[in-house]
């Protein structure tokens, strides 16, 4: 059997190895772990520039990179200064009348300007975009060669876009074509139309007036019954290098086509012979589409149709270019009623009822 040591002895050899465990440095090692470090920053302090020890060198370099480190992730970690909305006023000078409408309407951060606020990304994006926007809509009266200064001042408020335009040199109209062939170019009122037309040689090019006299014939043709009526050139050709334009427009108007026989669909809730009074035309009469117009205002005004429709068809014109016209109306209600509500200082309340009974029979009674 083996012996156990007393207590004593175990504690004895325990305190024994802890205190060899924690035994104290030695004076000298001691002494120079205190002093060097205060020595050394005292002769790196007194060295000259040149000969300090790079150890110094370093240490102030990773101090003055960790600062510069600090001070940036300090300014990232700020909220941005920028404002989420700013107020915005647009000012263009050197145009005005319709150059002035016309640019308004089309340049966008003109319409922008006009909300509230506007974020200050996209201000920069429309004010880049705005002098193109510009010069496109200077084009349709014949400023193709604009120049336009801009700016844009973002300090205080609102921010002010300002754009300086000068159109340039007008595009003029060199040479103007415009025909009217087949029997349109024989009717009076076509030649007299062609002598007003809105366009003349000589006149700065502007595509509304050409726009214009393009309607104003195609209407006419319509209205006098030129069903086939065709352009067979309509076109401006501008010449940007010498500032000239040339306008080409060929109508080829076809037959001019007379009235056909009235019918009127599915009327067999009165006689038509009620209707022949407000017909002002004859069956072979020229074509004009204000005899149309004054039938539908005329039968629209009697107690007889809610809603009237007068269509020419030429589809189903014959070999002799008459045109049927059809008449498609609805029936209004064979009774009426109204009823009145009323107070009079005199009389007190009142009540009015009025019934009118139309159409009892096919004779319109």
């Amino acid at each position: 059997m083996s012996q156990r040591k007393p207590p004593a002895a175990r504690t004895a050899l325990r305190v024994h190895r802890t205190l060899r465990t924690q035994r104290a440095p030695s004076a000298p090692r001691a002494f120079a772990a205190s002093v060097g470090p205060a020595l050394l920053a005292a002769l790196t302090l007194l060295a000259p520039p040149g000969t300090r020890p790079a150890v110094a060198q370093q240490d102030t370099t990773q101090q003055a990179a960790a600062q510069q480190v600090a001070a940036q992730e300090s300014q990232q970690a700020q909220p941005s200064q920028q404002p989420e909305g700013v107020k915005l006023e647009v000012q263009i000078s050197g145009i005005d009348g319709a150059l002035l409408t016309n640019v308004e309407a089309l340049t966008r951060i003109v319409r922008t300007s006009r909300s509230r606020t506007v974020r200050p990304g996209h201000v920069y994006r429309l004010h880049e975009k705005a002098p193109e926007q510009i010069a496109t809509a200077l084009e349709p009266f014949g400023f193709y060669s604009p120049i336009i200064h801009s700016n844009l001042n973002t300090e205080g408020s609102p921010w002010i876009a300002r754009y300086r335009v000068d159109p340039g040199r007008p595009t003029l109209v060199t040479r103007l074509d415009v025909r009217v062939e087949g029997d349109a170019g024989q009717d009076s009122v076509f030649r007299e139309t062609l002598a007003n037309l809105p366009l003349a040689e000589g006149d700065t090019l502007n595509h509304q007036a050409y726009e214009t006299a393009k309607q104003i014939l195609g209407l006419l043709a319509a209205d006098r019954g030129y069903f086939d009526a065709a352009w067979d050139s309509s076109l401006i050709r501008v010449d940007r290098d010498v500032f000239t334009a040339e306008i080409v427009l060929h109508l080829s108007s076809g037959p001019r086509f007379r009235f056909g026989e009235v019918t009127i669909d599915d009327l067999d809730w009165v006689d038509s012979d009620l209707l022949l009074p407000y017909v002002e035309f004859e069956a072979g009469d020229w074509y004009h589409s204000s005899y149309l117009r004054n039938l539908q205002s005329n039968l629209a005004g009697t107690t007889y149709f809610a809603n009237v429709d007068v269509m020419p068809r030429r589809d189903l014109a014959e070999e002799e270019v008459r045109v049927p016209i059809e008449i498609y109306a609805r029936p209004r209600r064979t009774q009426r009623w109204e009823v009145g509500v009323g107070y009079g200082t005199d009389t007190g309340p009142r009540i009015r009822l009025t019934t009118e009974f139309r159409r009892l029979s096919r004779a319109g009674h």
